[in-house]
C-alpha cells in the first residue's frame, strides 16, 4: 500500500525544529545522571554517519545517539530499508552507523524508547524477512523518491532488543533557564 507523507522540505522542517527541543536533554539527563554535557551535531556529516547528538561525561567515553521523531507512530516502529528505491541507497536500519544508540520518539504516546544500535541493527538482521513478510512493505512517495520500510509492532521489536530502555516523552518543553557557550559548543540549564 502506497502512503502519501509530507513533502521532504515539510518533514526537514519539523525534524530541524525538534532538533532543539529542549527535551531531549531532559531525556538524556533523566537516562544517564552522569552527563554533564549534550552537544546537538550541525555537521551533516557527521549527520550522515548516524549521529545526532553526543552526551559527554567526567569519567566515561561519550555516547552518540541517532535521534528518530516519528509524530505518526503510536503502535509501530517504522524501520526503514529503502530511503531511496530509484538510488538504491539503503534507509538507516541497513546503513553502518556510527551511533551508539538510537532513540526513537513517539510523541503521540508520549514515549522515547533508547535502544542499543548494534542490538537495533542485529535484530533487524535476523528479523527482516519475517517482518517484511508479516507486515508488508510500506512505500512511502516523496516527490522525487520513493522510501521503503515495514511498520512492526514495538512490542515485537523490543522483544528482539536487549538493553531497550524506555522514557516518558513529556507533552510540554521543559523550560530552559539559561543558555550559555563553552568551547565553541553551545548548553542549555533547566
Amino acid at each position: 500500500m502506497n502512503q502519501r507523507q509530507p513533502h521532504f522540505r515539510d518533514s526537514l522542517q519539523l525534524s530541524n525544529s525538534v532538533a532543539r527541543d529542549a527535551r531531549w536533554e531532559a531525556l538524556y539527563r533523566q537516562a544517564w545522571p552522569d552527563v554533564v554535557g549534550v552537544e546537538y551535531i550541525t555537521d551533516v556529516t557527521i549527520q550522515r554517519h548516524g549521529i545526532d547528538r553526543l552526551l559527554y561525561f567526567v569519567d566515561r567515553p561519550s555516547i552518540a545517539v541517532e535521534e528518530k521523531y516519528d509524530s505518526q507512530a503510536v503502535e509501530n516502529f517504522f524501520l526503514e530499508y529503502w530511503s531511496a528505491v530509484e538510488t538504491n541507497t539503503p534507509g538507516w536500519i541497513r546503513k553502518p552507523l556510527r551511533c551508539d544508540y538510537f532513540v526513537y520518539v513517539c510523541p503521540n504516546i508520549y514515549n522515547a524508547y533508547i535502544l542499543p544500535w548494534p542490538e537495533l541493527q542485529a535484530a533487524w538482521i535476523a528479523q527482516a524477512d519475517h517482518w517484511v513478510k508479516t507486515y508488508g512493505p510500506k512505500h512511502v512517495r516523496n516527490p522525487a523518491y520513493t522510501t521503503v520500510g515495514v511498520a512492526v509492532p514495538i512490542e515485537e521489536v523490543l522483544i528482539e532488543v536487549p538493553g531497550w530502555r524506555v522514557f516518558d516523552w513529556p507533552e510540554i518543553e521543559p523550560e530552559v533557564k539559561s543558555v550559555f557557550s563553552l568551547g565553541g559548543r553551545e548548553y542549555s540549564r533547566y
